[in-house]
């Protein structure tokens, strides 16, 4: 009913929210036990998950926004291959893409991309 009220996008962000809020509060309401508190973030994060993962399909043209900033002495090196757009080949029950373009092929994580209009 809420994506049909306010669209996947708003849903999503929502979702991502929510997950945001219950990860903060663990711990922190005397009332909640905090398996609970992490149920629920779990809960909103694979919703958000789900939603941003019904965007795409095999074909779709995407780029890439984000890179792993646990890996930062990697991108400059990997910027050449990272810029530009690219082709989803393969979608993943893990939440991850095969995208291919004229470096090759690679996997990132659904969250890292941005459908381009055709």
């Amino acid at each position: 009913m809420m994506v049909d009220i306010w669209g996947e996008d708003k849903v999503r962000a929502f979702c991502e929210m929510n997950a945001f809020k219950y990860r903060m509060r663990i711990g922190l309401k005397p009332d909640e036990p905090i398996d609970r508190e992490i149920e629920k973030a779990i809960w909103y994060e694979k919703k958000a998950v789900e939603l941003n993962a019904k965007r795409f399909k095999v074909g779709d043209v995407v780029e890439v926004l984000m890179v792993d900033v646990n890996h930062e002495e990697y991108v400059d090196e990997l910027s050449y291959f990272l810029e530009g757009t690219y082709t989803i080949q393969k979608l993943s029950h893990d939440d991850t893409v095969l995208l291919g373009n004229r470096h090759g092929e690679w996997w990132f994580p659904i969250e890292w991309l941005e459908k381009l209009e055709k």
